[in-house]
Parts: C-alpha cells; structure tokens; sequence
C-alpha cells in the first residue's frame, strides 16, 4: 500500500499528498515512465499540451528522458514549489523522490522542478509558479539558471519545444544513500528528472 494519495491541488490540477508522515531522507517513490531517446520528446504527451509548464518529463541525461505519460506511476503528481518538502535524486538512469524535511499525513507532496526552458526565446514568465511560498520566485525555472542569466544556456537541450525537470546529481542524500538499491528493485532504463503530470 502506498503512502501518498493523489486528490485536487491547491496549486495546480491535482497533486500527492501524504497518507502518512515522512521523515527527513525517506523514499518517497521513484519517478516512472518509459525511457526514451531526447530527440523523441516531440511525440510525447508533454509535447502537444500548449502550456509549456506542463510536462510530465524529466531529464536523466543530455540523450534519455523519463515520459510518464507512458507507463508513469503516481509520483508525476507531485507538484512544484519553490520551497518544497522533496527532492529528487538520480541513480544511473533511475529519478527517486525523498523527503527533505518532516512531512505530515495530509501534506501535499513538493519538489522543485528546476525546469530548463525547452525553447531559447522562452521567458520565465512562460513557466509560472503557483506554489505560494514566501521564497516564490515566480517561476519554475531552475533558481541557478534564473541567476546565471535569463536565457537558456546551460539547457540540456536548448531548441527542444518543452521544459524538462531536472534532478540534481550531486545531492547530498544520492551521495550518501548506498541502501537505496536495497530498498527499490532494480529495474532497466529510466529517465533522470523529476517530472509531474500536470492538471
């Protein structure tokens, strides 16, 4: 049985929410779809909605993605926010979910996005954030990106027509978590990224 339940948002369309609480560096769940090559990320889902904040890919590498459009579990439910409870990891071409902080039963699950425009013209008033926290940065793109300069360089695929999460692999709780493939079966290919369905 799982621990999260996905109802309506106060954010955006529909979120995760804890059934049960989580502790600081708990599993959360692994972020799950079909693996694909980054140049097929025009015949996906993502890729016909005409919101280029909704996105229910996430960025393993500069060549894979994670589309859970296809075959994706609950986990692409979890919403954005600036100040978020999760984060993702990245282990090999796999993304987990882990709690950042202590999170109540009932607390909507939240990691930060780190969007990368998908396209060089796209503004950060183009990918909104709706999170509400006090350290809103009024968009979902990448803080770093945002302080580096507003255009897309860096962007694992700049001219790509969607924004792509990203995980950050050097992350404290992916350096330090050697039970992890202990605690989630291994399986072939996936994406790296924390990507939501959207709405």
């Amino acid at each position: 049985m799982s621990s999260y339940v996905v109802r309506r948002s106060r954010v955006h369309g529909r979120g995760l929410f804890a059934r049960t609480p989580y502790e600081p560096g708990q599993l959360v769940g692994e972020y799950r779809g079909r693996v694909i090559d980054s140049a097929m990320e025009t015949d996906t889902s993502s890729a016909l909605d005409s919101d280029p904040s909704y996105t229910l890919l996430f960025a393993v590498d500069d060549d894979r993605v994670i589309d859970a459009g296809v075959d994706g579990n609950n986990i692409r439910f979890i919403n954005h926010s600036c100040d978020p409870n999760c984060e993702t990891t990245l282990d090999g071409d796999r993304v987990f979910v882990h709690a950042r902080r202590h999170i109540r039963a009932g607390e909507e699950l939240t990691y930060d996005y780190n969007l990368r425009p998908g396209d060089p013209d796209d503004r950060p008033e183009d990918y909104p954030c709706r999170c509400g926290a006090e350290n809103c940065r009024g968009t979902m793109l990448d803080a770093e990106l945002l302080r580096a300069g507003s255009d897309s360089k860096g962007a694992p695929h700049p001219g790509s027509p969607i924004a792509r999460q990203q995980a950050d692999p050097d992350d404290e709780l992916h350096k330090s978590d050697q039970t992890l493939k202990d605690q989630v079966p291994p399986r072939p290919g996936r994406r790296n990224g924390a990507g939501e369905l959207r709405g």
